[in-house]
């Protein structure tokens, strides 16, 4: 009986993507590639897939099953999560911000959108942290 070590590299590809997306979702860059994690999750369920009917084996096919339907869930989840409207309370882009909205500035300092702009053309960033 050959030993089942096909299931190793499978089974990391396939619980291994998501469980490092889902430690990398602090970084803009694993949150803007949810299907590139996807993509690996789904290559390891093939390769179960493969060896399974290269073996034909009743365990070797309910293990790929397994498999497989591990990473279409994360597939699908990744998939439909990308897609998540806004909430309502968000304020379309280009809306203009209400003057009553209090910043507190670089230096500490609490202001109110209204005194920051004094009566002139201002420019309002805002840096994107990783928390």
């Amino acid at each position: 009986m050959k030993s089942p070590l096909w299931l190793v590299p499978a089974a990391a590809l396939v619980f291994g993507a998501p469980g490092l997306y889902i430690a990398m979702l602090s970084h803009p860059t694993a949150r803007s590639m949810p299907l590139l994690f996807a993509v690996f999750s789904v290559a390891g369920a093939a390769i179960a897939l493969l060896h399974a009917l290269q073996r034909r084996k009743l365990g070797s096919f309910l293990a790929a099953a397994l498999l497989g339907f591990a990473a279409v869930f994360f597939l699908l989840g990744t998939t439909v999560l990308a897609r998540v409207p806004h909430s309502p309370g968000v304020p379309p882009t280009g809306a203009q911000a209400p003057l009553e909205l209090a910043v507190v500035s670089s230096s500490g300092k609490k202001l109110t959108l209204a005194e920051a702009l004094g009566g002139r053309p201002k420019i309002v960033v805002f840096f994107r942290g990783v928390w």
